[in-house]
């Protein structure tokens, strides 16, 4: 049929026998429109050191997202009363004038 998108074609190889852990190398390839689209990921370094706490912390002056009536979030736009009703009025008046033209 026309549009008709193939299936994902997924292929295993086994060389040898190893611990189950973690891949050395991944590689997936894409193709469309008659171009190849190719990703490699490879494992550089493994460690049995723990991670600095930080890494897990909240960022000094982070605030949420503003989140859209629409779905998702206005990343440019930090969560306060404000916004929201700022972007509520946007959302009616929008929807207003759709309905009345």
């Amino acid at each position: 049929p026309i549009g008709a998108v193939a299936p994902d074609h997924v292929r295993f190889e086994r060389r040898g026998t190893a611990a189950r852990g973690f891949p050395i190398e991944e590689v997936s390839q894409t193709s469309s429109d008659g171009r190849t689209m190719t990703d490699r990921v490879e494992l550089l370094e493994i460690s049995e050191a723990g991670l600095d706490t930080s890494l897990f912390g909240v960022p000094r002056g982070y605030q949420p997202a503003l989140p859209l009536l629409t779905g998702g979030f206005d990343l440019t736009k930090p969560d306060t009363l404000t916004n929201r009703l700022q972007n509520y009025w946007d959302d009616l008046r929008s929807w207003a004038q759709y309905m009345f033209r």
